[in-house]
This record gives C-alpha cells, structure tokens and sequence, in this order.
C-alpha cells in the first residue's frame, strides 16, 4: 500500500479514538481548603511564633523586600526572620506578595498560612493561588520565633506533598520540632484508583487494537499481528507500573513533574524497546519498513494515550 494510503488510514484511526473517549471524569469530594494549618509540638521554650519558609529568590514575581503590614508588634524591620534567607529560602509571612497568615501559636499549638486571624482573602481564588503556588515549589522549612522575631529553631526542608501516590491534602500538618519531623495530613483518594486502572486498561485495549490496525497496512508485517497484540500489552503493563513507580518517587523526593512529560518520556522509551524488539523478532521485516511501522503504530496508539491520561487528570 502506498505510504499516502497509509497515512489516510492512520489519520482515520485517530479519528475513530477520539470519538469513542469518554468526555470527563468527576468525583464527589469536597474542595481543598484554600489554608494550611501547621500545628507543633516539642517546640523550644519561648516560641511565640511559627512562620513557613520557602524558596523564594529575589527574582521571582512574588518576591517583595517586606510584607510591612504582616509584621507583628514586638518585631523590628531588622528582626532575624525578616533577615534570614538559606539558599533563597526566606519567610513567606514577610517576603511573599501579599501573604496573609497568622503566624503567633493559639492555644492549641497551631498556626494558619494563607489567612489571618481578622482577614480572610478578599477573593477566596487568591487563597487557592497561593498555596497551588507554594505546592509548587515543593518543601517548606519551619521557622520557630520568640516574642522578637529572633529564630529559635529552624527545620531542614520538608515535603508538604502527601506520600501516597493517589492520596490529597487536607491542608493540616504535624510538625513535632524535637525530631524534625513534619507529618502531612491526608486521605487516599479511592476512585483515583480505580479511574487510574480502568484508564490504564482502556489504554491497553486501544493500544492493541490501533497498532493491529496500522499493522495491516504493512505487508510482511501484516502476519506479525499476534505478536504485535502480546508485545503491547507486555509494554502497556510495563510502562503504568513505570508511571506509578516514578511518580510515587518524585513524590517521596518532594519534586515537581509534568505528568505530560513523564507520559512523553516513557513514550519514547516504549518507541525505541518496541522497534529493538521488532527487529529481533520480525527477520525478514527490512529494517527501515520495521522502524516506519513502529513509529507510525506508536504515534497513534500515543494519541490516545495521551488524552486518557489528559482527560484523567482533568
């Protein structure tokens, strides 16, 4: 068949995967709270004051000299937790524009980021904006102050991700100072499971189907159509249990990820393992038909790869 045929029918097939996914994917579960809640305990004696720590360099947008209207009565301009910064880890409360938080420990040993004790947001968004924003920067360091602003203790960075793979935030944490130990709260998020799985098959079915398909365009290759549906479904197992691992360790880490990109990065490893085996096991296949095939029948199947997971995360 020639290559313009080929590309025609590869198009079609395309086609066809995005008129079958489904449209969205919901769940019942109430919205995250737009604050933190940090509650302590084993603090130094004479800590007054809890305030969060994080990366945050002079060149970043939200960076501002002093927060004025945050700083508490008792504090100087020049109180050490204003000063401080570590490796462009410096005080959210005083250097963040326009950070709400009330930093001074109640009687219950906590204290609130992204809101105050007399003003809550103006725009409950801009609450939701910060802390995406400081989720985004991954680790927080917790700073405990006297009645000053003088730091008494200082943490080492902490994730303030949950370790679950499919767990959220509650928006409340644990920090106990005498061990520098901060516990995130959260739950596990069960229909994320069982979306992630149902998806994964879905993904696999399609990935069989599409690249069988695409195999019938190819003469010599056309024969190889068992071999073609058991080497997906080997790759597809493979390349959701690569997913789940990466994830679950650049979670652990404390790190950012696209999860596009990973989806992306473990694509293209699938490429290059799927034609390496091909060759090995398709002998009379010419080497360049071999790569043609691959590369076509991946990038379909990709395309609806791709949207399960996009659609997934939505």
């Amino acid at each position: 068949m020639r290559r313009k045929s080929r590309l025609t029918v590869l198009f079609l097939v395309c086609i066809l995967v995005l008129t079958v996914l489904p449209v969205s994917v919901s769940a019942n579960s109430p919205a995250p709270s737009p604050w933190y809640i940090f509650e302590i305990s084993a603090y130094p004696q004479g800590t007054v004051y809890v305030d969060i720590l994080i990366k945050l360099p002079e060149s970043d947008t939200h960076y501002r000299e002093l927060v004025t209207e945050n700083i508490p009565d008792g504090f100087s301009a020049d109180a050490e937790i204003i000063r401080f910064c570590e490796d462009d880890f410096r005080s959210y409360t005083f250097h963040y524009r326009g950070a709400r938080s009330d930093i001074k420990l109640d009687s219950n040993n906590t204290v609130t980021i992204f809101a105050s004790s007399t003003t809550i947001y103006d725009q409950e968004n801009d609450a939701y904006d910060h802390k995406d924003d400081v989720e985004q920067r991954g680790k927080v360091r917790i700073a405990m102050l006297d009645a000053q602003g003088n730091i008494l203790q200082i943490s080492r960075p902490h994730s303030i991700r949950p370790s679950g793979l499919f767990s959220y935030s509650l928006g409340r944490f644990y920090y106990h100072a005498e061990r520098d130990e901060l516990i995130v709260d959260s739950e596990s998020n069960l229909l994320v499971v069982i979306v992630f799985a149902v998806i994964g098959l879905l993904g696999m079915i399609w990935t069989c189907v599409i690249e069988r398909l695409v195999a019938l365009l190819y003469e010599g290759i056309r024969k190889y159509s068992r071999l073609i549906v058991l080497t997906n479904i080997v790759s597809q197992i493979l390349m959701r249990l690569g997913q789940i691992l990466l994830l679950w360790l650049l979670g652990r880490l404390g790190q950012a990820v696209s999860y596009m990109m990973l989806v992306l990065v473990l694509e293209l490893v699938v490429y290059l393992c799927e034609y390496l085996f091909y060759r090995k096991k398709m002998p009379d296949v010419p080497r360049r038909k071999c790569l043609e095939y691959t590369v076509c029948a991946n990038t379909a199947s990709a395309v609806s790869g791709l949207l399960l997971m996009f659609i997934f995360i939505l």
